[in-house]
């Protein structure tokens, strides 16, 4: 795995990335800490909040509406699997797909199980009636949870910021979970 710019801590807290994995090159990336005033969305803008209720309610309109934490190999495959394509397409209409190539389809596909002493891989997704609208792929170690892959199809969903919505509810999650 490579991993790119990660800064050596996070407020107090080390990165787990920099501990357990080789750094190769540097690019940037921006991480945080959720405070619990994060958590009871003290400090969230407004617009934001109310912009996620909307599209929740907009999207509830279509049918069920549902955030769902795969559990069974096969549950894990068939979010990741759609992950793969969710990006794949995305990537393709902005440039060229990594998941043109075989082994970046592997790497999620072969890690969709544990990470072992890495951490607990944590697949999810949002659905309306059973079907996949966005997923994330991340995982989480003590109490860090790492948001490292999220996906929607941004030809049919886009207009309903589905990557947002499931993210709220991976931070309810998260919070819930004391991670």
């Amino acid at each position: 795995i490579f991993l790119e710019k990660n800064p050596i801590k996070f407020e107090k807290q080390y990165n787990f990335f920099i501990q357990n994995f080789k750094i190769k090159k540097s690019i940037i990336n921006l991480t945080t800490i959720l405070d619990s005033a994060w958590i009871n969305k003290e400090f969230v803008n407004k617009r934001i909040i109310n912009d996620n209720k909307r599209q929740r309610k907009r999207l509830s309109k279509l049918g069920n509406l549902k955030f769902f934490i795969a559990d069974s190999k096969k549950e894990k495959l068939e979010i990741v699997n759609k992950m793969i394509q969710q990006k794949h397409l995305h990537y393709n209409q902005s440039g060229k797909s990594m998941f043109s190539l075989k082994k970046y389809k592997d790497l999620y596909l072969l890690c969709s199980d544990n990470l072992g002493k890495y951490g607990k891989v944590h697949i999810s997704a949002l659905l309306i009636n059973d079907e996949i609208i966005a997923t994330h792929w991340g995982f989480y170690n003590n109490e860090t949870f790492y948001y490292i892959m999220p996906s929607y199809n941004i030809n049919k969903w886009g207009v309903y910021s589905p990557g947002k919505v499931l993210l709220e509810f991976l931070i309810d999650w998260s919070s819930n979970n004391n991670i």
